[in-house]
């Protein structure tokens, strides 16, 4: 059921030739449409999260569903929202790669679902999780907003959006600017830490922190990147695993030395 008229646009999420489909009768379609649809939501990001096999067609089909679809749309939102402000902060990469393909989707719906997800006027948004996160659970206050640093890098739309409204969420790259010099360092020690797959809570400085203050700063002042950094007006679709900046490779400190001292951060993966 689609609350933005379709015209002849055709559905480029569709994995189903159109000239196969079967009309359903508008009773099964209110079932599905209404009654059904937080469970179907619930069970198929889940099955992301949980059946790595399953997670590119988890992706496809949240996509091919929410395309210029309202309802669908802030309903798969809506569950994502929660379960970034509620799993473990160690299994949030998922669900942050499906929100990054919803974000890409380009249709009319695509400023609206970037509006609430950074900072939506219900229920949870980005913004709120950094700001409740920002004390108790910092690792995932990072994340949201290496996330939103990263989308701009993939997506002129999410990027202008950022850059316009740069006076709603300086306060966050604040945060993190501190977070980022309050924390001691030992030089003597080398350490694999990871800010997106350990099971900690707490903050760690690490390279990839470093460039996301950098690109957040940036962002801020309204620098722009170069063209090269950028995927058109909505991103690559077949990249999707860039937004989420460097893999967790867990590579030694002492792999990033300047001379003979070793970098002030204590990790090179997140």
């Amino acid at each position: 059921v689609r609350s933005v008229d379709e015209g002849s646009v055709k559905n480029p999420y569709s994995f189903v030739p159109e000239d196969s489909l079967l009309s359903l009768p508008q009773e099964v379609k209110a079932v599905v449409a209404l009654q059904h649809r937080e469970t179907c939501v619930k069970e198929v990001v889940a099955a992301c999260c949980e059946v790595p096999a399953f997670r590119e067609e988890s992706n496809s089909l949240v996509c091919c569903l929410s395309w210029r679809n309202e309802d669908f749309t802030y309903a798969v939102l809506a569950h994502i929202l929660h379960e970034l402000a509620t799993v473990p902060s160690n299994e949030l990469k998922p669900l942050f790669q499906m929100l990054y393909e919803l974000m890409l989707i380009e249709d009319p719906l695509q400023l609206d679902r970037l509006q609430n997800v950074v900072e939506g006027s219900q229920g949870d948004n980005l913004l709120v999780i950094v700001k409740e996160c920002s004390s108790k659970d910092s690792k995932r206050a990072y994340q949201c907003i290496k996330f939103l640093v990263n989308l701009a890098n993939q997506c002129q739309t999410a990027r202008q959006y950022l850059v316009d409204n740069s006076s709603r969420w300086f306060w966050a790259v604040n945060w993190l600017k501190k977070q980022m010099t309050d924390y001691y360092w030992n030089s003597d020690v080398v350490t694999h830490v990871s800010n997106e797959s350990s099971k900690s809570h707490s903050f760690q400085r690490t390279i990839s922190a470093q460039d996301t203050l950098e690109e957040a700063t940036a962002l801020l002042n309204e620098l722009e990147k170069p063209q090269s950094r950028l995927s058109g007006s909505g991103g690559d679709h077949s990249s999707g695993n860039e937004c989420l900046g460097r893999e967790d490779d867990e590579k030694d400190v002492d792999t990033r030395m300047n001379g003979d001292h070793v970098t002030d951060l204590d990790s090179t993966d997140d």
